[in-house]
């Protein structure tokens, strides 16, 4: 009895003693420890500080004030010749003209406004309206100018009268093949002519000849007679093509034949008894001129294309030297 009452005793005490030891954990865990302060260390602070810098005051970029040159409502025109540079620029319109006579290699550069520009040059007839794919107008002066240029033009000051045209101008039915300012290469302006057959290059006998807005034709050579003047042999492949820059839509076209002695016995000039005109979608339209120095006119249904082209040509020789030409071609049509 003894033995079973001291167990009792040991087995009581060994449960008392486990139950102060997890209390004495407990009161253990609850304390704050000396070794971790409550509050932030300044190295923490600072750290945080690092890590969101303050923001530096957003001073405003000022909006520079447009100059003529990057306005896009005004025409800005550049002419540089021997020894000098003059810039004029307007709205509306501008004029500009240059300090000494002209020479080769001197340049205009007109940024427009819109694609297309009106221009009126002294010495040059009438006004034209050219179409710039990039709304800017280059015409450097050539070597050869006086060959198929008038002389005020060509051998004077350079004056040009630059404007906008308005939206009747464009609608107009006109003569839209017109480009005395026509260039060979670095074609900045539309219309503009090509061909695969020309008797040389001196400016004489050129393919911008035939769109240069002069239409005298009783002669042949330089200027007032310059023309498209293809060797003698004209193949029925061979071509002249006036390019559009852009889609128009035609109605007829006229011509001028080169004239030297048409009316008389063995005439220098033959001509062209057969045309075949070829737009840019692939059809075609086959016209036949006679032998006249007059104005001669097709008419034909209308035709929207970026281009026409003259080919399939037949020569008529008889009682000629043998030589075909055309002096002047005039498009009618408008914009499409």
């Amino acid at each position: 009895m003894k033995k079973t009452i001291a167990l009792i005793l040991a087995v009581l005490t060994l449960v008392l003693m486990a139950a102060c030891t997890d209390d004495a954990g407990k009161t253990t865990e609850n304390l704050p420890s000396e070794s971790t302060p409550v509050e932030s260390s300044p190295a923490a602070s600072e750290s945080e500080d690092a890590a969101t810098p303050t923001p530096s005051p957003v001073v405003p970029t000022p909006t520079p004030t447009p100059t003529p040159s990057e306005s896009s409502d005004e025409i800005v025109a550049t002419l540089t010749g021997k020894g000098y540079e003059v810039t004029e620029s307007g709205k509306d319109s501008v004029e500009i003209e240059g300090k000494v006579k002209a020479a080769a290699g001197d340049k205009l550069v007109v940024k427009a406004p819109t694609n297309y520009l009106k221009i009126e040059a002294k010495g040059i007839s009438g006004e034209t309206i050219v179409y710039l794919p990039d709304k800017t107008f280059t015409y450097v002066h050539a070597a050869n100018a006086a060959t198929f240029l008038p002389t005020p033009f060509a051998n004077g000051k350079f004056k040009f009268t630059l404007s906008t045209p308005t939206a009747e101008e464009l609608a107009e039915v006109r003569n839209i093949a017109v480009n005395p300012f026509d260039a060979a290469k670095d074609i900045t302006a539309f219309p503009h002519a090509t061909t695969n057959n020309e008797h040389d290059q001196s400016g004489q006998f050129i393919a911008r000849n035939a769109i240069d807005g002069y239409t005298g034709n009783k002669g042949h050579g330089g200027y007032p007679y310059q023309s498209w003047g293809p060797r003698s042999e004209v193949k029925s492949t061979d071509h002249y093509t006036i390019d559009f820059g852009r889609e128009v839509t035609l109605s007829s076209i006229a011509l001028y034949l080169r004239a030297d002695g048409f009316g008389g016995s063995n005439s220098h000039d033959a001509y062209f008894s057969e045309i075949t005109l070829e737009f840019s979608d692939g059809s075609s339209v086959k016209i036949n001129p006679t032998k006249i120095a007059d104005k001669q006119t097709f008419e034909f249904e209308e035709k929207t294309t970026t281009s026409i082209k003259l080919t399939g040509f037949v020569t008529d020789k008889s009682d000629s030297q043998g030589w075909a030409a055309i002096s002047e071609i005039q498009v009618m049509g408008k914009e499409a």
